[in-house]
C-alpha cells in the first residue's frame, strides 16, 4: 500500500482510527501517540471506499451486458 506510506502521519493516525483495529486499542496513561498500521489504512480505504464506488460504477456497455438473457 504505497499510497499510504506517502501521507502525513496525522492523516494516517485520523483514518487509522476508524478502522476495526482501532476500536480496541486504548492508551495508557499519559500515552498520547496514537498508533498505527500501513496495512489496516489500505485495506480501510479499498474496502470502505474503492470497492464502494467500483460496485456503484457503471455505464452503457456494462448496463447492456447485465440485460442479456443467460439459458
Amino acid at each position: 500500500m504505497g499510497f499510504v506510506e506517502k501521507l502525513e502521519t496525522e492523516t494516517k493516525q485520523a483514518i487509522w482510527l476508524q478502522t476495526d483495529e482501532a476500536t480496541e486499542w486504548t492508551p495508557e496513561d499519559n500515552d498520547v501517540v496514537v498508533p498505527w498500521s500501513n496495512e489496516e489504512i489500505g485495506q480501510y480505504i479499498l474496502n470502505g471506499y474503492v470497492m464502494k464506488a467500483a460496485a456503484d460504477w457503471t455505464n452503457a456497455r456494462i448496463e447492456k451486458f447485465k440485460e442479456r438473457e443467460f439459458d
